[in-house]
């Protein structure tokens, strides 16, 4: 109950701290949703919000839920960044007891929290668990969580690609068409991050691959061609040679076989001198 209590505090006086720099009066956040005295009890630590008047609250005053994360824990993730790195260790190794494990702590950690952000960490380490046991996902997890943090963030930075590009996978076939479709947009304000625009693009390159397996090709093509707009340089040949592989992938299924196999081959063939034997296994399973 103490550590609960502790992050109430927390989120309060963070969210006093934004407003009162911003210089928002409560008097003007107050209105059917969320009234005076609820954001004053919150502020104060004496109740806390439901996460629908929070991201309303947060919204009103411009702050995006990851920027109001970094804010609270003084702009370090240090945290989190040890959290999806852990996560990734133990999803590359495919060590499924280990990372089942894991999961259990970041469940416990989010029951003794209640803090979203804890909750999303365990969302996103089930959702891993459960595409690399082929598996679906376990029915105590709830992706309305996940799904309206996403919603909620008008602009995604490391955290929200990071979050997104590992649950996509037990995500619905329409949310991934518009999260990935608006994908551009919503990190537009961080052009110029290289690391960012990478992990923007391999996103594209897992939505066009997941799409593939679910057997829609004409979405596919759509992401493909919006990747394809991105005119990538020579630079980027490991992605340039991912979109020739599915494009020679869709042309295979839909009957263009001829040109289907020199694109495939032509792929299959710049990995195998490459020597990126795993990438080379994992497309061989896709065709």
């Amino acid at each position: 109950m103490k550590q609960v209590k502790f992050m109430v505090q927390k989120f309060g006086t963070t969210f006093r701290s934004i407003r009162e720099s911003k210089g928002v009066s409560l008097n003007s956040l107050s209105d059917d949703v969320v009234s005076k005295s609820m954001i004053s009890k919150f502020e104060n630590s004496l109740s806390d919000l439901s996460t629908q008047r929070f991201f309303h609250l947060l919204e009103k005053i411009n702050v995006t839920p990851y920027e109001f994360q970094m804010t609270m824990n003084n702009y370090e993730l240090s945290g989190d960044s040890k959290t999806l790195n852990a996560l990734t260790e133990l999803a590359m190794s495919q060590n499924v007891i280990s990372l089942q494990r894991y999961t259990r702590k970041l469940n416990q950690k989010y029951t003794d929290s209640q803090s979203i952000f804890d909750q999303l960490n365990w969302i996103m380490a089930e959702a891993m668990l459960a595409n690399i046991q082929e598996k679906k996902l376990a029915d105590n997890v709830d992706l309305k969580a996940l799904t309206n943090y996403l919603f909620s963030c008008e602009d995604w930075g490391n955290y929200e690609l990071i979050l997104y590009g590992n649950t996509m996978s037990v995500l619905p076939l329409e949310t991934i068409n518009i999260f990935s479709g608006t994908l551009f947009e919503k990190c537009s304000i961080f052009q110029g991050n290289s690391s960012l625009y990478e992990m923007y693009l391999n996103i594209l390159l897992n939505t066009i691959e997941l799409l593939i397996k679910r057997e829609k090709y004409s979405l596919a093509t759509k992401f493909i061609s919006s990747f394809e707009r991105q005119n990538l340089s020579e630079a980027f040949l490991l992605e340039r040679t991912f979109i020739r592989f599915y494009k020679g992938i869709i042309m295979l299924k839909t009957g263009d076989e001829e040109t289907g196999h020199t694109l495939t081959e032509g792929a299959l063939a710049v990995f195998d001198f490459a020597g990126c034997d795993a990438f080379t296994d994992s497309l061989k399973q896709l065709m």
